[in-house]
């Protein structure tokens, strides 16, 4: 048997006019009316840094990852600071920038301390954390893991049991050996790595099962519903213990977190909705924290007193071509549209320098990384219209290119494709509409083209290269399917060690067979879009993009 023990924990375009710094005079009335909209006017900053101020768009639509309701970095933040999963992935410094990151292909215990796998490779047995009582003071055993796991699978609201799917057969697969072990069996010994990189993620927390049975109602067996807005049912760094819908949310540190109480004592989400406020409120002084800010915005901090991160996260800008509807059936108009796409002009005029150029789905951090035939596309509309030529398409191509008007940097992206593919042979149309349609729209191939922002939470190359890809899949969004593709992920699926020397050569096969076809044009990934208060310290960029606080310390 292999066993695996955990690690210590350780630590002038368009957007250009968007989000401006404001003169001193509108920052301070803005300060002022975002602390009052907050509902915050009586409570003074703390001048310390075991308490923070974190200032956001929106507060949680939910308290938990299964209930549904998703909103954004916000919820994920706190969702993964209130819960804890058996594993995760450990923190490593960048090589190159420094900055703190998730190694995605190393895991390190949480509510697991080790876990063994059987010989076969598909038995994965964990070795539970005695002594771990939850948030409400239970101890935690094997029935929570069970219990937690037939919620997932058993709530509609739930993505747990279609990211599974592909590897486990379903809750069958999870067994209880005794009070502190549990085992999983998967479909398929070269999945252990992406099974691993679930267990570390939202869809896998695990929760304290005595005490939500008691809030459990024949309507609401597994009391999913009532924890959307309730929490201190947890085992993760931070308990949540006050919530005001729309105004602000606040946590505090757990004493019995597994991994050790974190150093940062109370978090306070405040709801600032306009980025401009949140920008100017941590250039003040008045938070510590910011989310979700502009990139003008996280420009306009670079180099001041307040921290920002050029470090490249698996968040990115695509643009999925709709392969099912013209002009887009077409293979030639999609590599052709590749090369009428201004990379280097929308990372210079929309993202001011605050993201780089993907040559590749896959991380080129990634071990045994295999880069052939997946150099950057250059913006070349002489070989745009030479390859329509060839395949005899007339020009200008008429596009639609959707885009959602809650999302500045996706507009103004369009508006540089626009102007620039008009000289390669396309003729684009902009259409912006609002969030919720957008948002209807994305996964049901209702689109010609458009643009979207977007993640992969799971870094592993068979999650990410079937995420966008699978048969059926709602998140298929270019709806394509590929003779040669599915042939070359079966081949690649079937190596045992999928991040060995001769499992990345067969990623690699994958990947150039979708760089060939084009359903995707993937633009940029972007940098972090926070800001953090000096003296902080501790922050590391995660696949999900939330912050894990309970990193943070006071430096």
């Amino acid at each position: 048997m292999h066993r695996y023990r955990g690690i210590r924990r350780g630590g002038a375009g368009p957007s250009a006019i968007r989000g401006r710094r404001l003169a001193p005079a509108a920052l301070l009335v803005t300060i002022a009316l975002a602390t009052a909209a907050c509902g915050g006017g009586s409570e003074p900053k703390s001048d310390t840094l075991d308490q923070l101020v974190i200032v956001s768009s929106d507060d949680p639509a939910t308290f938990a990852a299964d209930s549904g309701g998703y909103s954004g970095k916000t919820q994920t933040s706190v969702v993964i600071n209130t819960q804890a999963t058996l594993v995760r992935n450990p923190y490593i410094k960048d090589a190159t920038t420094g900055v703190l990151k998730q190694d995605w292909s190393a895991f390190e215990g949480v509510l697991a301390t080790s876990w063994d796998v059987g010989e076969n490779g598909l038995t994965y047995t964990f070795h539970l954390r005695e002594g771990v009582k939850s948030q409400a003071g239970n101890p935690f055993t094997a029935d929570d893991v069970i219990w937690s796991f037939e919620r997932h699978y058993s709530a509609d609201t739930s993505s747990t049991q279609f990211v599974f799917a592909p590897y486990v057969s379903g809750l069958d697969a999870w067994k209880k050996i005794d009070e502190h072990t549990v085992s999983l069996t998967l479909q398929h010994a070269g999945d252990g790595i992406t099974v691993l990189s679930l267990l570390s993620n939202l869809d896998a927390q695990i929760f304290d099962s005595t005490f939500l049975k008691t809030k459990a109602t024949p309507d609401d067996p597994f009391a999913v519903t009532w924890s959307k807005t309730e929490g201190g049912w947890g085992y993760g760094a931070y308990k949540m213990v006050s919530y005001t819908p729309g105004e602000s949310v606040v946590l505090e540190a757990n004493p019995n977190y597994p991994l050790g109480e974190p150093e940062i004592k109370k978090l306070t989400f405040k709801v600032v909705p306009e980025a401009g406020t949140r920008a100017a409120a941590i250039q003040a002084g008045d938070a510590d924290v910011a989310l979700d800010l502009l990139p003008s915005q996280i420009a306009d901090l670079t180099g001041g007193s307040v921290q920002t991160y050029k470090q490249p996260t698996n968040q990115h800008i695509k643009m999925p071509l709709i392969t099912t509807k013209a002009p887009f059936d077409n293979i030639a108009v999609r590599q052709a549209f590749a090369y009428a796409i201004p990379y280097d002009q929308i990372i210079e005029n929309v993202y001011l320098g605050q993201a780089a150029r993907m040559s590749s789905v896959l991380r080129p951090d990634s071990p045994n990384y295999v880069g052939t035939g997946l150099e950057t596309i250059p913006y070349d509309p002489a070989k745009a219209k030479s390859i329509l030529a060839e395949a005899g398409v007339q020009t200008p191509v008429a596009v639609e290119l959707t885009v959602n008007s809650g999302i500045p940097d996706a507009v103004d992206t369009a508006i540089q494709i626009q102007s620039s593919a008009e000289e390669a042979g396309f003729n684009v149309k902009i259409r912006e509409i609002a969030p919720p349609e957008f948002s209807a729209g994305r996964n049901s191939g209702k689109f010609q083209a458009f643009l979207d922002r977007d993640s992969a939470f799971v870094m592993t190359p068979a999650y990410q290269l079937r995420l966008w890809t699978d048969k059926g899949s709602p998140f298929n969004l270019a709806q394509w399917e590929s003779k040669d593709f599915y042939a070359a992920m079966a081949t690649a699926l079937a190596v045992p060690d999928s991040l060995g020397p001769e499992g990345m050569q067969k990623w690699n096969a994958v990947e150039q067979v979708w760089r060939k076809e084009a359903p995707i044009v993937f633009i940029a990934n972007l940098f972090p879009a926070d800001a953090l208060r000096d003296g902080i310290e501790g922050f590391a960029t995660r696949s999900d993009m939330g912050i894990d606080y309970g990193n943070l310390t006071a430096g």
